[in-house]
């Protein structure tokens, strides 16, 4: 069985440049892959759930969502 993806997207206001770094470091951290610069996707959905209330609860705005492909 495959493993579930899950994708983060926010916004963090641009003067929020402590909390933009913070985020970062720790998508990194749980090595997600940059789909886009505010864009982000992982396997583990409790870990990203975890950065988008960190993002919530300091001004941000941030949703998770499952990551499914679709044949074309």
């Amino acid at each position: 069985m495959k493993k579930k993806k899950y994708v983060i997207f926010f916004d963090i206001p641009t003067r929020n440049y402590v909390l933009r770094a913070r985020v970062n470091r720790a998508l990194q951290a749980i090595k997600a892959v940059m789909v886009q610069r505010s864009i982000w996707q992982h396997d583990d959905l409790e870990q990203l759930s975890k950065i988008a209330q960190l993002i919530n609860s300091h001004g941000g705005k941030a949703e998770l969502i499952e990551w499914k492909k679709v044949k074309v």
